[in-house]
């Protein structure tokens, strides 16, 4: 549907930087992984499920999955949990 909007609306569309469109071939091309602010992550074709290629993307999905969205909900320990499990995959 969003594919059709923009054909047909293209100046609605706005081409975001690379780091809003992280994916799993740039950490194999361009070994991009290592970079220090990612604002979004892009996975694809099981990159989250399975560690394949970026462990990275599934740290990211087994961090979420583990993480309760209730009212004890606790911002900064889901982030402090993204960044160990980043450090751990670079190790």
């Amino acid at each position: 549907m969003m594919n059709f909007y923009f054909h047909d609306s293209p100046e609605q569309l706005q081409e975001l930087a690379c780091d809003w469109n992280f994916t799993p071939g740039q950490c194999i091309r361009d070994g991009a992984c290592v970079a220090a602010s990612i604002s979004a992550i892009h996975g694809v074709r099981y990159s989250f499920m399975e560690a394949g290629h970026e462990p990275l993307f599934n740290s990211v999905f087994q961090t979420f999955d583990n993480t309760q969205l209730n009212s004890d909900f606790d911002l900064e320990d889901l982030i402090g949990r993204l960044e160990k499990g980043r450090r751990l995959r670079k190790n």
